[in-house]
């Protein structure tokens, strides 16, 4: 079987790789990224914000996290929703002499720059681009991730930004930035195609564009970027492939037209013709609707040994689907728990591994007796049963 590696974990940070191409949206990341350090640095600057804002949990959500994007757009939401209180926050510390220099001017020109118009206007585009693209990441870094569902997530993902590319979107987040206050530039410039663009000598026309007009072009570059990168990382045979390999099993358990086993291009281990007539004998096990893989091994694994061997070849697709690898969340946990796991006093090998098997096994961990673990472990040697006593049945 070929393994199909597919990156579908850190599609996220693809989108907003590609969307941070544009300049509007890598200026309003950073903006974000700036006022979060520039608050949470110092406990009075802190306080100063809460006082201001009202609230004594805003500070932790201003919070930025390279790796965890569901953190990432929380922030951008949360300066979205309190960028007024975040203005009046940096207007006092530019003036407070108590702050370093360069602290101070910093703070100026995150202050500068919040005045503006663009600014604003940029992480609306930012929460409107990034937001349903955290959606579809959480979807696929669940557990039960399968193909056919990655591919319905992509096109839900991909209909919701071509529903952004509409210039009724755009003229609403415009009237939401002028409500609050900020001055929208209303002068024209002139614009010329640049010259490693052009392939004549002959003078350009100038034209005038107003300023509204280049940030909805931003905006669609970006919508576009993300799009074309939900494309290149969904649509690959592949994935194709996969799906269509869940879609036979499943298609035979709700008593469908039964895929054509040949298109699928399953391993020659795999008797064809046993399996078409398995599948056509699997709609009689499922009365109710199933709509994944997992669902089929569930009522298969509560079948008589002797009715279940009845679908062995069945099960070898659906194995098949199992293992693949859709998305590489599980092991990003491990990782992620390997750090809260691994300490300098946890540093031995066969301790750290020893804890890092209680973490991945909890649930067998939750199943033991605890108190006759505790007996068997005293009850080894002398100097045990010195050291902690007997374990009667309350413990001690």
């Amino acid at each position: 079987m070929d393994i199909v590696s597919m990156e579908l974990l850190t599609c996220q940070d693809g989108f907003q790789e590609a969307a941070r191409e544009v300049g509007l949206i890598a200026d309003s990341v950073n903006f974000v990224q700036g006022v979060a350090v520039v608050i949470r640095e110092s406990a009075k600057r802190k306080d100063l914000y809460q006082l201001v804002f009202g609230s004594d949990d805003v500070v932790t959500s201003l919070a930025i996290c390279p790796t965890r994007w569901c953190i990432r757009t929380t922030a951008i939401k949360r300066v979205c929703s309190g960028y007024r209180e975040i203005t009046k926050t940096m207007e006092q510390l530019k003036e407070d002499r108590s702050v370093r220099g360069d602290i101070r001017a910093k703070i100026r020109g995150l202050h500068k720059q919040a005045m503006k118009a663009k600014t604003y206007y940029g992480l609306l585009c930012c929460e409107a681009i990034f937001e349903p693209c955290e959606s579809v990441a959480r979807s696929l870094q669940h557990t039960k991730a399968s193909a056919l569902g990655a591919l319905k997530c992509a096109e839900l993902l991909e209909r919701r930004m071509e529903a952004l590319r509409d210039d009724a979107v755009v003229d609403k987040t415009l009237q939401t930035v002028s409500s609050e206050g900020l001055k929208m530039p209303d002068e024209k410039r002139m614009t010329k195609t640049p010259t490693r663009y052009r392939h004549t000598a002959e003078p350009e026309a100038e034209s005038q564009v107003a300023q509204h007009s280049l940030w909805r072009r931003e905006f669609y570059e970006a919508v576009d970027l993300v799009r074309a990168e939900v494309k290149r990382r969904f649509d690959q045979d592949g994935m194709k492939r996969a799906a269509l390999r869940e879609n036979v099993p499943i298609t035979a358990a709700n008593k469908k037209q039964i895929v054509d086993v040949d298109s699928v291009h399953l391993p020659h281990q795999i008797d064809k013709q046993r399996l078409e007539i398995q599948l056509k004998m699997m709609g009689d096990l499922y009365s109710d609707s199933i709509d994944t893989v997992k669902d089929i091994t569930t009522t298969m694994s509560k079948l008589h040994p002797q009715t279940r061997a009845l679908f062995k070849e069945v099960e070898n697709p659906i194995k098949l689907c199992l293992s693949l690898p859709i998305s590489a969340a599980s092991s990003e946990r491990t990782f992620f728990a390997l750090r809260r796991v691994k300490t300098w006093l946890r540093t031995k090998r066969k301790r750290l591994t020893h804890l890092a098997l209680m973490h991945v096994h909890g649930d067998i961990l939750d199943s033991l007796d605890i108190d006759a673990l505790m007996r068997d472990f005293i009850s080894i040697s002398p100097e045990r049963k010195a050291t902690f006593g007997v374990l009667h049945t309350g413990r001690q």
